[in-house]
């Protein structure tokens, strides 16, 4: 007798949606394992949403479509009826309706780019963690064409306590790359941190990617 099974493909989706592979990737990675306070910061229909609704995360969720912020009421009533709909609001991102820090991770993927000139911010920062030894990865982009701008950074739990490593890719060519022929054309080049403490301030070169490991133990 045959067993019924459905297709791999149909169980993945059933599971995560049409979830963006950059954040499956980090879901693979452990990223959210101790992150269960998630916001969706330009949710758009919900379609990083589904797994996290369905394992029990407090999502919260934002965007500026109202027909968006109904579509993802409706899946978040269908997947995890307990969560409170006012966490899922219509807004700006530029004007979040809850206090700083009162989430453990934000989601925004794919979202700034269709943003307006007027609304994209210049300067724009992630971070990561390993919490085993206490290193953290920060990644900083100067969106700024003419000028240097600063990225202050106020640290409250750990603090830092040495800078390891930092590095920056910029120059006049935004569309550089590296070819067979000239493989250093663009290549990360050193630049000064600031001294480790609870409050640095990053001088980030104009049109720059910035790489900082940093040690808090």
């Amino acid at each position: 007798m045959e067993q019924d099974r459905s297709s791999p493909g149909a169980d993945l989706h059933a599971t995560f949606g049409e979830i963006d592979i950059y954040l499956f990737d980090q879901l693979l990675r452990g990223r959210f394992d101790r992150r269960r306070s998630v916001l969706d910061a330009g949710c758009g229909g919900g379609r990083n949403l589904p797994y996290f609704l369905r394992h029990g995360f407090d999502v919260r969720a934002i965007d500026a479509d109202a027909s968006a912020i109904r579509s993802v009421r409706e899946l978040a009533s269908s997947l995890n009826p307990a969560l409170p709909l006012e966490q899922i609001q219509q807004g700006s991102l530029t004007a979040l309706p809850w206090p700083d820090a009162s989430t453990d991770a934000v989601i925004c993927s794919a979202v700034l780019h269709f943003a307006r000139d007027d609304q994209v911010p210049y300067l724009d920062v992630a971070a990561t963690i390993d919490p085993q030894n206490g290193q953290v990865a920060l990644l900083m982009l100067n969106r700024d064409l003419q000028s240097e701008r600063e990225l202050v950074l106020d640290w409250r739990d750990p603090t830092p306590t040495r800078v390891i490593a930092c590095e920056t890719l910029t120059g006049p060519d935004l569309k550089a790359f590296n070819t067979f022929e000239d493989p250093k054309k663009v290549v990360p080049q050193p630049l000064a941190p600031p001294a480790p403490g609870a409050r640095m301030t990053f001088k980030l070169p104009a049109r720059s990617y910035t790489v900082a490991q940093i040690a808090t133990k």
